[in-house]
């Protein structure tokens, strides 16, 4: 097998590769928006991700792209990466092998250039991934479970009386629930990160969504002028041009400790839902982790429905 580097020429004959892949956003939505339309932007999206990444590499039945993570790495304080890209055709054998030439192409030339961290997420059931993965010294550290809601089929209610719109002055607060909330994330599942950088990175995050640098907006639930906790919501701008439908994804949900149990939760999400039906948004996809049972409840109780299921690995490179 033959592994060189990408050429964006490449991206046609690879198409078909790259608008198949599971891993492609939205793939769940394919047969609403049109499965040509669908397929066709997946493919575009692909080849844009290899050619505008880090550095890609190529062979006859596959490709794989991968990105260096600045914000990551300044957090983490060392040299960070992700796998945004890997395809590999084929029955589980030749893909496992595929996957596995692309994966040590990627690894050989990351080493390379100081990179001691890499992910990589992959739809669950790429067991020929997952398999090559393992096999190059990538551990599973977190499973997601992605649920979505078509808002067409929500009636629009009244947000709840306990709740607001986030300002840059609640930045401290939200900031503040959000370093203590979150357990079950890949962060805190990474024995190479740490418990203290992980709440850290949240804290950052939770920040930068109040500034609308990392969020269009953060909903509140709050009791007397207290906030109890917060939701974040981020709208796809170039998915209705591209795809048809108006897309948002929910990035965090957080609740102070105090108020866990009293369906603050439940308050922030229906109004940052009905938040985005003001905005004619037409679905909403938020992701948790397999092991957070109480959130995947919460969204089950909003009518949120499971559509997809994805793995994350990680390795360490010495």
């Amino acid at each position: 097998m033959t592994v060189k580097r990408f050429e964006c020429a490449s991206a046609e004959r690879l198409a078909a590769y790259l608008g198949s892949d599971p891993n492609t956003p939205y793939r769940a939505h394919r047969s609403r928006i049109g499965e040509a339309r669908y397929d066709a932007w997946a493919a575009s999206r692909g080849a844009l991700l290899v050619c505008k990444a880090t550095s890609a590499f190529e062979c006859e039945d596959g490709a794989i792209a991968w990105n260096r993570l600045d914000w990551d790495s300044e957090l983490f304080g060392f040299p960070a990466a992700r796998l945004e890209i890997l395809v590999a055709a084929g029955g589980y054998i030749e893909a496992r092998a595929t996957a596995g030439e692309l994966l040590r192409k990627v690894l050989e030339e990351a080493a390379g250039l100081g990179v001691r961290h890499i992910v990589a997420r992959i739809d669950s059931s790429l067991n020929s991934h997952a398999h090559a993965l393992e096999e190059l010294g990538f551990e599973l550290i977190d499973g997601i479970q992605t649920f979505a809601l078509d808002l067409s089929s929500r009636a629009l209610g009244v947000p709840p009386a306990n709740t607001r719109l986030a300002t840059q002055a609640d930045g401290d607060q939200v900031a503040a629930i959000a370093r203590s909330s979150f357990i079950y994330d890949r962060f805190h599942n990474d024995i190479a990160i740490g418990m203290e950088t992980a709440d850290r990175l949240h804290e950052a995050w939770a920040r930068n969504s109040v500034s609308g640098e990392a969020a269009d907006a953060v909903l509140l639930a709050t009791t007397e002028g207290s906030i109890d906790g917060f939701v974040s919501v981020k709208i796809d701008s170039s998915s209705h041009e591209a795809l048809g439908l108006r897309l948002a994804t929910i990035p965090l949900v957080a609740t102070a400790l105090g108020a866990r149990g009293r369906g603050t939760a439940k308050s922030a999400t229906d109004a940052v839902l009905g938040w985005c039906s003001a905005q004619k948004v037409d679905l909403v996809e938020v992701g948790t982790q397999i092991s957070n049972v109480p959130a995947a409840r919460l969204y089950q109780s909003a009518g949120f429905r499971t559509t997809a299921i994805s793995l994350t690995y990680r390795k360490i490179i010495e």
